[in-house]
């Protein structure tokens, strides 16, 4: 299966919207329900080696995985831009993630346990391995990043302002079994991940979507991935044919 990220970045940041009132980001995260594996198996087709892992807070209790952060180019073009109207715009060029599930410990169905698989999926300015990226990261860690930072717009893991912005999520999906799902996975999340004792907020806030909207997400970019790959192998089969009855003709 071929899935087109480019076009399935572009439909997510659709679902956000834009301006004031929309639920639109520049920095972040997604944790994106994958049962079947069909996302991760799509991302896995194209991985590229990271050397230091971050962003780590899904591999930890009350989730685990067994699986190495991983980075991949979106597409082969020179960037896709994030617009989120009124907060700004972005460049990015990569995805960063990798798949986790819950804790068998965790307070959580067993159904959930043994069923549920995830895939964190962060959108990045550029692959791990970069130079810029190990400069920023450098920076970081020195606290002397300058810049716009897109702090008051972020979706992440280890949230410091603007938190628990996921209470209304649900009203984003039209299908009802979506906006159950959604509503179900944050009360899980809040009974399982304690608040941060500076700030006494739960700190975890990426954006999540729910198992059949992600899967019509995929069918609808792979069907016009497909029809893509399609009409370019439909004009050169119309080359060659053409190419072969010039030669003949000769």
């Amino acid at each position: 299966m071929y899935v087109n990220f480019e076009k399935f970045v572009i439909e997510l940041y659709k679902l956000l919207g834009k301006g004031k009132e929309s639920k639109c980001f520049l920095a972040g995260s997604f944790i994106i329900r994958d049962d079947d594996e069909q996302l991760f198996n799509s991302l896995e087709r194209d991985n590229r080696w990271v050397p230091i892992e971050s962003h780590k807070r899904f591999k930890k209790y009350p989730w685990i995985s067994k699986i190495k952060v991983r980075d991949r180019r979106i597409s082969n073009t020179t960037g896709l831009e994030l617009d989120c109207g009124e907060r700004g715009k972005r460049i990015i060029r990569s995805i960063k993630y990798y798949q986790f599930k819950w804790s068998p410990t965790s307070k959580v169905p067993n159904k959930m346990k043994k069923k549920a698989k995830y895939v964190y999926l962060k959108l990045e300015r550029s692959l791990s391995t970069e130079l810029i990226h190990i400069l920023h990261v450098m920076q970081s860690k020195k606290k002397k990043i300058t810049g716009k930072r897109w702090k008051e717009y972020r979706r992440d893991e280890k949230c410091k302002k603007n938190c628990e912005q996921f209470g209304d999520d649900h009203k984003l999906f039209n299908n009802k079994d979506d906006k159950n799902e959604v509503i179900n996975w944050w009360k899980m999340v809040v009974n399982n991940v304690g608040k941060n004792k500076k700030t006494g907020i739960m700190p975890i806030n990426s954006f999540y979507i729910p198992k059949k909207f992600g899967k019509k997400l995929i069918k609808k970019i792979e069907s016009i991935s497909d029809y893509i790959i399609t009409k370019k192998k439909t004009r050169k089969k119309r080359y060659r044919k053409k190419t072969r009855q010039t030669r003949k003709r000769k």
